[in-house]
């Protein structure tokens, strides 16, 4: 079916900040916009319309002050709701989060990418709202899910479909055209040309990564101490998980000592920095974004999983810190294995891809060096939980080690966790 490009959305902490950072950005005042009680937000307009985008608008979009979505239990739309992208509008500004794509039918767009095979893409409701302007009166109909949630971080649009009235039939000119929506680095804002009708400026470039001397900070692309400290917490969370790397790392150790846990280690940290920079080229969501590539290593993981829980409970079986004969490696392959034994982790490609984006600002400029100021905290944090515990893994073992009680306790608490792991991922859907 048919879509295009119908408008861009810049979200603000405010709707005077988000006035106040186009006049400063693009040297021009949006137009009026209206009111969503529906949403509980209100917005105002401008017209960057060109020959490439003949419809395209940008939609400055805040939360209204004293208002609540209408539709009890729903969430704003565009995950205005959320704590982190609000937080990050309030220190950083208003950025552009998303897009709307125009369609001639919403609800056969939206019930054709649900039944298409092997995708289940859930778009949400299709909600119809209208509001009366100087042109006449604007009805539409959006998909909006419950939660609010941008599918894919909102890498894919939003639907829309216009009644006989389009917001641009009534907005002044402001200008601006889109030229293009360049990917990664670029900030995806647009690159923008005067119209004839602007003589005085032949030309402007939107992208926040080449901002005016006046507000420099706009064109750092390092992230606060407080974003890496707080991404830094939620690694060190993830790292004293009890997972496949860890129990790797400290078998080597029980079996030939703390200089082979190191090396297996380094093995782990390599595997890192393959999916650190997976997830930064944008190849990680690629590849879970593709429903048999996702469904297979979801269904591979969960295979995984099921497999280490049964070799923690069956009969024999071994606890994380018992003792056991294995026979013993050279430094080659322990590096191999600690790397093969992350790299196949599903559990890192997916705590990439999800917190990511909540920490990486594109309109500051190198998406990449953000991710990895992230991924350098995040490999800092595993290393020092497996350190320890490759360290401290021989004191461990003999005192765990004098209880029989507690080793068996050991095997079937890690043997319920890893297969609770297992369902949960193979229970994990798209969104």
């Amino acid at each position: 079916m048919h879509a295009r490009l119908d408008h861009l959305v810049i979200a603000a902490a405010s709707l005077a900040e988000g006035v106040a950072w186009c006049e400063a950005t693009l040297g021009v005042a949006p137009g009026p916009g209206g009111s969503h009680p529906l949403m509980g937000t209100h917005n105002r307009l401008l017209h960057i319309a060109s020959d490439a985008f003949p419809s395209a608008y940008a939609e400055i979009i805040a939360v209204e002050p004293g208002r609540q979505p209408s539709r009890p239990g729903t969430h704003r739309w565009f995950d205005l709701d959320d704590a982190t992208l609000q937080a990050g509008l309030a220190q950083h500004g208003p950025r552009l989060i998303h897009c709307v794509a125009r369609v001639p039918d919403a609800s056969a767009a939206s019930q054709a990418l649900a039944r298409e095979e092997h995708a289940h893409i859930d778009r949400g409701h299709l909600l119809e709202a209208s509001r009366d302007t100087a042109a006449g009166r604007l009805e539409w109909q959006i998909t909006v899910r419950d939660d609010g949630q941008r599918l894919f971080y909102g890498a894919l649009p939003t639907l829309i479909q216009w009644g006989p009235v389009h917001p641009t039939d009534s907005m002044p000119v402001s200008g601006l055209a889109l030229r293009s929506l360049p990917p990664s680095r670029r900030s995806a804002w647009a690159t923008c040309r005067s119209k004839p009708a602007r003589p005085t400026s032949s030309r402007c470039s939107t992208r926040r990564a080449a901002p005016s001397r006046s507000n420099p900070k706009d064109s750092d692309p390092m992230l606060s101490l407080t974003e890496i400290a707080w991404f830094a917490l939620a690694s060190l969370l993830l790292a004293l998980t009890p997972g496949p790397n860890m129990i790797y790392c400290v078998s080597r150790t029980l079996i030939q000592g703390r200089r082979a846990g190191l090396i297996s280690l380094g093995g782990v940290l390599m595997a890192f920095l393959v999916h650190l920079f997976a997830a930064a080229l944008g190849l990680t969501a690629l590849l879970l974004a593709v429903p048999l590539a996702f469904d297979a290593i979801r269904m591979a993981g969960a295979a995984y999983l099921l497999w280490l829980a049964w070799q923690a409970v069956r009969p024999g079986g071994n606890a994380p810190f018992e003792a056991r004969v294995l026979p013993t490696d050279p430094p080659a392959k322990l590096f191999r294995m600690g790397f093969l034994t992350n790299l196949l982790n599903p559990k890192v490609a997916m705590f990439y891809l999800s917190f990511f984006p909540q920490f990486i600002h594109p309109e500051r400029g190198s998406v990449l060096l953000q991710s990895m100021q992230l991924g350098m905290a995040q490999m800092a944090s595993s290393a020092a939980v497996n350190t320890v515990m490759i360290v401290g893994a021989a004191s461990i073992t003999a005192v765990l080690s004098q209880s029989a009680g507690w080793l068996r306790a050991q095997r079937y608490v890690m043997g319920s966790v890893l297969a609770a792991l297992a369902v949960r991922v193979a229970l994990t859907e798209r969104k």
